[in-house]
């Protein structure tokens, strides 16, 4: 997947115990250890990062991907771009059908 604002996957390598994803480095960290550090963005920064991140997202919409985990630190920045990372709970609706309705993601972030 090509999109400014997901994270890419470089390689994946294959051995007899594990998975290696070799992804796109970013040199920024994320969004929840950048919030620390400067305690709150501007309202234009806010609405830059918003629009990056909804693009990002529409990439993986596009794919039939669902994320089911953004929050700030799974956006991370490179040269201040934000981008979509962390896909450990991302369901992919072209696989075969299973339930996807249970409760995924990180309890802080998730709707009431």
């Amino acid at each position: 997947m090509s999109s400014a604002n997901v994270i890419e996957l470089k390689e994946s390598v294959r051995t007899v115990n594990h998975i290696y994803l070799i992804m796109e480095y970013c040199n920024g960290g994320d969004l929840k250890e950048k919030l620390a550090k400067i305690g709150k963005f501007s309202e234009e920064e806010t609405i830059k990062i918003m629009k990056d991140v909804v693009k990002g997202y529409m990439e993986l919409v596009k794919k039939n991907v669902i994320h089911r985990d953004l929050k700030p630190a799974n956006v991370l920045l490179n040269d201040g771009i934000p981008k979509i990372a962390d896909f450990g709970f991302t369901k992919d609706l072209n696989m075969p059908p299973c339930k996807f309705y249970y409760s995924v993601g990180s309890p802080l972030y998730m709707s009431p």
